[in-house]
């Protein structure tokens, strides 16, 4: 199953839990693999800094997380361990990524590998809930844009009439875009990826990071509208 895949299942299982759930059996069986590897070579690989007590640390979303090889459980500076969404993405990441530096280029989800196929739907759980969510409210957008943490700097975005663009991982840049609309169209949303992210993500997971930040605009809008 894929890691999109997995997710959906878990979200299922959150109405009947599992004392172990399908992403953390997913997360288990990527800790037994990566557990081969040298911190070195992991921390190489997603550019993490390394102790000396081969304890794995890096950025996720504005908030450093650390991982102790070989266990490898993400823990938050606190101590406090992740979610297995969390875990099972970072694992992920780790297992899959070579490394590469961002581009600077920009794309969107079509154009990942076999991205064109999931377009629509991906869309319709990213741009689509956008557009529902703050439709012409642009200025409302840029307020939830803005209080998303890991924000890159304005020389880092696409070139869009209204874009922010995060730094959810050392080597993984996302971004949001936004289209004003007028008389004519209405305006357009839209997630984007740099260019390198097949190097750090499968497709999938390039999907989670898309839903991980639709979901964290629209909640953000969300106490908005509670205040």
């Amino acid at each position: 199953m894929s890691l999109f895949g997995l997710f959906q299942e878990a979200l299922r299982e959150r109405l009947q839990p599992t004392t172990e759930g399908p992403l953390a059996v997913y997360a288990a069986s990527l800790r037994r693999e990566l557990a081969a590897l040298s911190p070195e070579q992991l921390a190489q690989r997603v550019a993490a800094d390394l102790s000396a007590e081969a304890t794995l640390a890096l950025v996720f979303w504005g908030e450093e997380v650390q991982a102790t090889h070989p266990e490898l459980v993400w823990r938050t500076t606190a101590g406090r361990p992740l979610g297995d969404l969390a875990q099972a993405l970072l694992l992920h990441h780790l297992a899959r990524s070579d490394g590469a530096r961002p581009t600077g280029r920009w794309i969107a989800f079509a154009e990942l590998p076999d991205g064109l196929f999931y377009d629509r739907a991906f869309n319709g759980y990213t741009a689509a809930v956008l557009a529902r969510r703050f439709g012409n409210d642009v200025a409302a957008f840029a307020r939830s844009a803005e209080r998303v943490p890991g924000r890159l700097d304005e020389g880092m975005v696409p070139a869009a009439p209204m874009a922010f663009a995060y730094r959810v991982l050392p080597l993984v840049p996302l971004a949001v875009a936004c289209w004003p609309g007028d008389e004519d169209f209405p305006t357009a949303y839209r997630i984007l990826f740099d260019a390198a992210v097949p190097h750090h993500l499968s497709t999938d997971g390039c999907a989670l990071l898309g839903s991980m930040l639709t979901r964290r605009l629209v909640g953000n809008r969300t106490m908005d509208d509670g205040r």
